[in-house]
């Protein structure tokens, strides 16, 4: 898109829920009950304040844009936006499918998973997000401090073109509402976006990321899982030990989750406390339970 702003752009899919309804756009959606039970915070206990001190909460939002604002509170780890895939919008078929992608020759047949890779940079934009400003560099893109440049656009084409059409517009429109709400929200300039390949197990174990921020969107396979602070038990440097269960939220297909990292201002290594979902070694995961994700996380100036 040439301008990023809310309610500029239509997901390619359109449908309806199970019932009948119209699917909801994520600005329309608010939380259903059982999406409120999954991410209340029960009452602190004796147990759970001598877990932390920093009892940041795991927030349910409409809409990408409030969920980065929300992100910047204090209080606040990480942020759920839930939202349905519409009819038309089958990522499962396509993983299932085992689909070859370009340029993965290289990979060991032993990984679990394989990417594609853009760095978005909005340094040559003017105030606001403008996504036809912005620039894109990567695998498959002309270098950074090239003479031609590509914009931020051409760099979601070519890290979705793998993916049929419909499917990769959807992509690229989460993308372009995840950079747009970020870069609006922290001021940050620059945002790797990666789309992700999962095949078998990867980060099972409870832990954190070293990063500024990270959003995911999985659009095939179980969703990641984070955690309410108030559950997570850490050592002296931040590293996460052991997460009560009861403090899980689980991030559905479709799902919006938009979580800081250790780097995020005032954490000190304390990032969001978070894991993949298991779904089986390489070779034992079945395709059905292969996954595809969507990753954006803010840079440090390079």
């Amino acid at each position: 898109p040439a301008a990023c702003q809310e309610g500029t752009m239509e997901l390619p899919c359109e449908g309806t829920r199970a019932d009948g309804t119209p699917t909801a756009t994520p600005s329309q959606m608010e939380a259903t009950p059982r999406e409120k039970r999954r991410i209340d915070e029960p009452t602190t206990s004796k147990r759970a304040v001598s877990r932390t001190t920093q009892a940041h909460s795991v927030l349910i939002h409409g809409s990408v844009d409030t969920a980065a604002a929300a992100l910047l509170s204090e209080g606040t780890s990480a942020v759920l936006v839930p939202r349905l895939l519409k009819n038309g919008c089958d990522f499962s078929d396509y993983v299932a499918s085992c689909p070859g992608w370009p340029d993965d020759e290289d990979r060991h047949p032993l990984e679990a998973s394989w990417d594609r890779i853009a760095i978005i940079d909005f340094e040559a934009a003017s105030a606001g997000c403008s996504l036809g400003a912005a620039i894109g560099y990567g695998r498959g893109l002309p270098p950074r401090n090239s003479e031609v440049r590509a914009s931020a656009s051409d760099a979601l084409l070519e890290v979705t073109r793998p993916l049929p059409e419909a499917l990769a517009a959807v992509v690229r429109h989460d993308a372009a509402d995840i950079l747009c709400a970020l870069q609006r929200h922290t001021g940050r300039r620059q945002f790797l976006v990666r789309l992700e390949f999962v095949v078998g197990d990867t980060c099972p174990k409870w832990h954190s990321d070293n990063n500024i921020s990270r959003s995911l969107v999985t659009y095939a396979g179980p969703g990641t899982v984070c955690a309410h602070e108030f559950g997570v038990t850490r050592g002296d440097t931040g590293v996460v030990e052991d997460v009560s269960e009861s403090a899980a939220v689980h991030a559905g297909t479709g799902d919006f989750l938009l979580m800081k990292g250790g780097k995020w201002p005032g954490n000190s290594g304390r990032g969001t406390a978070h894991h993949a979902p298991p779904i089986g070694a390489v070779g034992v995961c079945k395709p059905r339970q292969f996954r595809l994700l969507l990753k954006v996380d803010e840079l440090e100036p390079g």
